[in-house]
């Protein structure tokens, strides 16, 4: 399963996609994440249902100097072939 995800709130300049990398990592995800030219921060991360609703609860709480406003996140379709998550620049 692959979720798309959007966070807004204090998530740009504070370790936040480090963060996301590290745990999607451990939650052995696939997938990206980036910052948005609207402080934003999208995320595209694939695996496991029971994973990806781990790293889902994870992110939230262990962002220490995020402050996140919003976390939405839908399906989308998977993306064959992956076999990392990265920090897109």
């Amino acid at each position: 399963m692959r979720y798309a995800v959007r966070v807004t709130g204090i998530v740009q300049g504070v370790g936040f996609r480090y963060t996301v990398c590290r745990t999607a990592e451990e939650e052995k995800l696939t997938g990206w994440v980036k910052n948005e030219w609207d402080g934003s921060v999208s995320i595209e991360a694939q695996g496991q249902i029971q994973n990806l609703e781990r790293f889902l609860r994870e992110i939230q709480e262990r962002s220490r100097w995020a402050d996140i406003d919003h976390l939405e996140h839908r399906r989308i379709a998977e993306c064959s072939g992956e076999s990392s998550f990265h920090v897109k620049y």
